[in-house]
């Protein structure tokens, strides 16, 4: 248990020095937990789900291994668009979802409204249904 507890405050001064200057809500918020949990998680208090490591791993730029053992190097994105990709992910994230209803809404209003130019309105029949065609006389 002892060794446990050490590995997890290890880990956590690791995710601390690659967290740098970046706010823990910032953190917090791309790997998509609260900003409790990762603060337990720098503290060394909570270990950290399999799921959220390789979040975090993608969010430094590290492997799963670097973060658990200090094994490995970190590495940054290696290249100009390795970096752009990386901030236009981020960007995209941020984005509301569009609401797929929306489209659809709009697609069924211009056609009923192509639907509506296309009708002729000039007829008399067309201003009241009930009197479409010649008045029809009940059998005598």
């Amino acid at each position: 248990m002892a060794m446990e507890l050490e590995r997890q405050r290890e880990v956590g001064a690791r995710i601390k020095q690659l967290r740098g200057p970046r706010p823990q809500p910032v953190v917090a918020d791309k790997v998509g937990v609260t900003l409790r949990a990762y603060h337990a998680w720098e503290a060394g208090e909570s270990g950290i789900a399999w799921r959220n490591l390789q979040k975090l791993a993608a969010v430094f730029g590290v492997s799963e291994n670097y973060l658990l053992y200090g094994s490995e190097e970190p590495r940054g994105a290696e290249t100009q668009l390795d970096r752009i990709e990386e901030k236009l992910d981020d960007i995209l994230s941020r984005l509301p979802e569009a609401d797929p209803g929306a489209d659809l809404e709009r697609e069924l209003e211009e056609a009923a409204l192509e639907h509506e130019q296309q009708t002729p309105d000039s007829a008399p029949n067309a201003q009241n249904p009930r009197r479409r065609g010649p008045a029809r006389r009940a059998p005598a």
